[in-house]
């Protein structure tokens, strides 16, 4: 019975191992000990880890579902680099400034798509954090300057919708299609 009761915790074990999702690789230039923070779709943080000459590694302690999405947020920064879970190992290199945008993924096809998403989206962004700073700058007084700022605004939503369509239109199967559709449009 107690040979019996060893292999079941064995298996167990080996089971559980196999059914973890790991997330690894390198942020060039990020500041020793910056967090970096691994979230679930459903918002809470799984793991964090500070940052040690840019290394940094996640294992979850779960199996979870192929189209799970997770992110990473990184301290300091605006925006998370999602994942999507269709692949047990996920290795990213990228950089602090070009967060979160990495330069090699290796991971899933959902994953890779997302990462698609994160270049095609980065000149808008890009685009909202001059706008945003633009808006903080006007006099509430300042009618023609409101005006001026309302007119870049509606052309800004062309080029967000414009963005948004293209890539929909290339990526038609990507999870990330689904995300830019409920976020971003």
């Amino acid at each position: 019975m107690r040979t019996v009761s060893i292999l079941f915790s064995i298996l167990t074990a080996a089971t559980t191992a196999s059914a973890q999702f790991k997330v690894s690789g390198n942020i060039a230039e990020a500041r020793e000990g910056q967090k970096l923070y691994f979230v679930s779709e459903d918002g809470n943080t799984r793991d964090s880890s500070e940052l040690k000459n840019g290394q940094f590694s996640f294992v979850t302690a779960y199996n979870p579902a192929p189209d799970d999405m997770f992110a990473l947020i990184l301290e300091g920064k605006q925006y998370p680099m999602l994942l999507v879970a269709d692949k047990k190992e996920v290795e990213i290199q990228g950089d602090e400034a070009g967060f979160p945008v990495a330069k090699t993924v290796k991971a899933g096809q959902q994953t890779q798509w997302m990462q698609a998403y994160h270049k095609a989206m980065e000149p808008v962004l890009k685009k909202v954090q001059e706008l945003n700073a633009e808006a903080a700058s006007i006099n509430g007084e300042d009618e023609a300057a409101k005006a001026t700022f309302r007119a870049k605004a509606t052309d800004f939503e062309g080029q967000l919708m414009n963005t948004g369509m293209s890539f929909l239109k290339a990526h038609p199967k990507a999870q990330a299609s689904l995300f830019l559709l409920i976020g971003e449009m």
